[in-house]
């Protein structure tokens, strides 16, 4: 009944393309990443706490980066932007969250952030990975 009921004021498919646009999304920063030398760890991976996007181990072999995607078809706003206060509070809590479960507290952690953007013009999307986005310090969002 709901279903039908969000069919037809047409929540259901725009919540359908929003989640096929993350997930192509995520599958392109992970790309994008093991190509710069990073090993991927997990995809979608929910410690108590929180969800990462993604899990990684930096090229150097040593750091946990948890991994926020954001991913976006056209508008006028870069998809960095739409990470906010609580966000990055809950990102921060989903690293410390995973590096304690995994028992990875001696192994250095950071938060980046990927972002997939398909501009009206680009038949590509421009991809972007911005190295310690979010820090885990004193829990601000680094200018990028």
């Amino acid at each position: 009944m709901w279903q039908r009921l969000l069919i037809k004021l047409g929540l259901a498919q725009r919540t359908a393309k929003h989640l096929r646009v993350g997930q192509r999304g995520e599958a392109i920063a992970a790309k994008h990443l093991k190509a710069k030398g990073y090993r991927m760890l997990g995809r979608n991976v929910q410690p108590r706490g929180g969800e990462a996007d993604l899990v990684a181990v930096d090229p150097d072999g040593k750091s946990i980066v948890l991994v926020e995607v954001k991913a976006r078809i056209g508008g006028r706003h870069d998809p960095q932007h739409a990470v906010g206060r609580d966000k990055r509070r809950r990102l921060i809590r989903t690293l410390q969250a995973l590096r304690s479960s995994h028992r990875w507290d001696d192994r250095p952690g950071r938060i980046d952030l990927v972002t997939v953007w398909w501009r009206d013009d680009q038949p590509q999307p421009d991809v972007r990975h911005h190295v310690n986005a979010v820090s885990t310090a004193a829990r601000s969002f680094r200018a990028l």
